[in-house]
């Protein structure tokens, strides 16, 4: 065999880190009553700043239309992930069942539950992975002049993520 062809089999044959790899991936749980595994959407997450503070968004694509649900989006900022020092976290997931544009969402006024377990930069990407548990609460977005929130439908989530974001600069 050439010596390239050789280098070329082990190289394809070698595991490769998730960080390596073109998968952003996955945020994982249940949403209500429905067991989720989702892929995150690469392209439409990302991040900025040193790993353990500045601004996370991680979104997925719709998670289970027949059950009503949209695409799930995890959105943050912070001085300090690892101790929990948010100044913003917010979950929404939208309702693909409602008649005008609306979603779940609760924020750190929802008294949610984040950990994050790792927050480690390589190079122009984020390893992060964590945990979000608390209640979503209904709101209506569109039409402007009808926004309303409906806290008597609620969405409970509890969930798992283990996911790779590119520097967003």
């Amino acid at each position: 065999m050439r010596p390239l062809m050789v280098l070329g089999i082990i190289v394809l044959m070698t595991p490769t880190p998730l960080w390596a790899d073109d998968e952003a991936g996955t945020i994982s749980g249940t949403i209500g009553e429905v067991q989720v595994d989702l892929s995150v959407w690469k392209e439409q997450s990302d991040f900025y700043g040193d790993g353990n503070s500045g601004g996370v968004s991680i979104m997925t694509r719709p998670v289970a239309r027949d059950d009503g649900l949209g695409a799930l989006a995890i959105g943050f900022e912070g001085s300090n992930f690892a101790e929990g020092a948010f100044t913003s976290f917010e979950i929404t997931i939208g309702d693909a069942a409602a008649e005008y544009r609306s979603e779940y969402s609760a924020n750190l006024d929802h008294q949610l539950q984040v950990v994050i377990t790792r927050g480690e930069k390589r190079g122009d990407s984020l390893l992060l992975a964590g945990t979000v548990r608390g209640t979503l609460i209904w709101r209506q977005l569109m039409p402007i002049s009808e926004r309303k929130e409906n806290p008597s439908r609620q969405l409970p989530v509890e969930l798992v993520f283990d996911v790779v974001v590119v520097n967003a600069l």
